[in-house]
């Protein structure tokens, strides 16, 4: 009996195979199978690509080098205004002087911060 579920198995994949061949033969014509884009473009259609079309690249024209050398100097010149502001001596606000007067009064604020806590600590033993 197993043998003849495994014969009727492979020739249930045999059919499958060969309407897959046939399909894949009517498709591509010479049995190659054709890319999806392929068939799009063979019927007309406009592709729109993942990450632009895929055209061949225009040429580059060539730059002088009078022109190179106009925009080297002009870069330059760009590199060199911006070194001159940043170098530029920065007029520091400085210390601040704080008066005598203002000192004592921090200084008498201070003492008395001190000795509020000597107080209010605890004596050792």
């Amino acid at each position: 009996m197993e043998l003849k579920q495994l014969i009727s198995d492979l020739k249930v994949r045999r059919d499958r195979l060969e309407k897959a061949i046939a399909t894949i033969v009517t498709l591509g014509g010479s049995g190659s199978i054709p890319s999806p884009f392929e068939r799009i473009r063979k019927a007309g259609a406009a592709i729109s690509f993942p990450f632009g079309a895929q055209t061949p690249k225009p040429k580059r024209k060539k730059m002088s080098k009078a022109a190179r050398g106009k925009i080297a100097a002009a870069q330059k010149a760009r590199w060199a205004k911006a070194k001159a502001a940043k170098s530029a001596p920065k007029k520091s606000a400085g210390r601040r002087i704080m008066s005598a007067a203002a000192r004592r009064k921090i200084a008498a604020a201070q003492k008395k911060r001190w000795a509020a806590k000597k107080l209010a600590g605890t004596p050792k033993t």
